[in-house]
């Protein structure tokens, strides 16, 4: 608690940050609307209406199902998602670069932001796609295990014998995550990567912790803006679940300044 007390200056130090975050993620959501939005409402358009007789919508499934096998209409989607996602990629490498740059020089003049982008983008870069190689790396094995198991197994016995697995990829994508968070902090120290990644090891009770907290705090949050959205539907729903990029960016810079108190502490 106390690494997340203290923080919480830091965040309202880097709050521009928080805001350029909460720019981001509202513009990578309106993109990621519309383009699923293209997909779904043609889909709509062609539903049997008014209510669908058996012989009518097995008709529609009947249709839709010979687009996707008998056309290269999925293609076309799946390369736009590709696309979508491949741009992220590119962009998320520069705001951690300024990101964390900024957090180590928080003492200097000037903004931060914008220096450690043009001085540690390069390595940043390279950090953020290993660690995507890297956690995404057993899908290679898991996918066609599950292909296997989703052709024989009804849906029951399948979610039983996929949720195992799920969740253990998650606590392994989570300790990857954890592992390079700490190896950038001491690429921009200079004090080495594997300083680093030695330091999350030793300490990784206390990141779990760190973790923990403010992802119960945000899930808090979450629960709240969602029932006041149930509640008073419309225009305000809309602009409450908008607002709430701008919670989620809060949590990712404090939880990013909390971890940088404990390394500044330990190491």
């Amino acid at each position: 608690m106390q690494y997340i007390k203290k923080s919480w200056s830091v965040v309202k130090q880097h709050f521009y940050i928080v805001i350029i975050l909460f720019l981001y993620q509202l513009i990578w959501g309106f993109f990621l609307y519309r383009f699923i939005n293209s997909i779904v409402i043609p889909i709509l358009e062609r539903y049997p209406d008014p209510t669908p007789t058996e012989t009518s919508l097995q008709m529609f499934l009947i249709e839709g199902q010979f687009q996707i096998m008998k056309t290269d209409l999925i293609n076309y989607y799946l390369w736009m998602l590709g696309g979508l996602f491949l741009i992220r990629m590119v962009i998320s490498p520069f705001i951690n670069a300024g990101l964390f740059y900024s957090m180590h020089h928080q003492d200097d003049k000037g903004i931060m932001f914008f220096k450690g982008i043009k001085y540690a983008w390069k390595p940043m870069f390279l950090f953020y796609w290993l660690e995507t190689i890297i956690i995404f790396a057993p899908a290679y094995w898991l996918l066609p295990h599950f292909y296997d198991l989703w052709s024989i197994s009804n849906p029951e016995q399948l979610l039983f014998t996929v949720l195992p697995y799920l969740c253990g990829w998650l606590i392994f994508s989570w300790i990857i995550h954890q592992f390079f968070i700490y190896m950038q902090f001491g690429h921009i120290s200079k004090k080495g990567i594997f300083a680093g990644l030695l330091l999350s090891v030793r300490y990784l009770p206390i990141i779990l912790g760190i973790t923990l907290v403010l992802l119960s705090l945000l899930l808090i949050i979450s629960l709240i803006f969602t029932t006041i959205a149930w509640i008073w539907t419309g225009l305000f729903a809309i602009i409450l679940h908008q607002t709430y990029h701008l919670v989620r960016s809060t949590a990712k810079v404090w939880g990013i300044a909390a971890q940088h108190q404990l390394w500044q502490r330990k190491s």
